[in-house]
């Protein structure tokens, strides 16, 4: 969920702004990835929501560096040295998103396409991911 703690959202407007500015500097991706990765598990992905939430919430257009920012987000945080667990999880949380923006009346036809285009290339990486797994472990057999 988006509702993260208020000492929360202070962490984490200024990188929005940055975000929408379109004034995100050098190695700040890489400042934000550390940040959400030193969150608790129960905390980081709520985190992670309620960035890409305020993002996207009500947009009829959704500008390029918001796009390769939440992209290139998402590949540090979930399919850099990917793992099934991740995979569930950003699947997870973009359903999720999805489904609070139109719960919230926030969706846009541009957020909801966005949001499955990203669902679309995760699923690329996932699908690719799923065939080594077949490769190195074997498929699956009739038992």
């Amino acid at each position: 969920m988006p509702y993260i703690k208020q000492e929360k959202r202070k962490v984490y407007n200024p990188y929005i702004k940055l975000i929408e500015t379109d004034c995100f500097v050098e190695g700040a991706l890489s400042k934000l990835v550390e940040r959400l990765q030193s969150e608790s598990i129960e905390d980081r992905e709520g985190c992670l929501n309620y960035i890409i939430t305020q993002l996207i919430r009500n947009k009829e257009m959704i500008d390029d560096a918001v796009i390769f920012m939440v992209e290139n987000l998402l590949r540090k945080l979930y399919t850099d040295n990917p793992r099934y667990f991740k995979f569930k999880d950003v699947f997870g949380l973009l359903d999720t998103i999805a489904k609070e923006l139109f719960r919230r009346e926030w969706d846009t036809p541009t957020n909801i396409a966005f949001l499955a285009s990203l669902d679309d290339k995760l699923f690329e990486l996932y699908s690719e991911y799923e065939r080594e797994a077949i490769k190195k472990n074997g498929d699956l057999e009739i038992i």
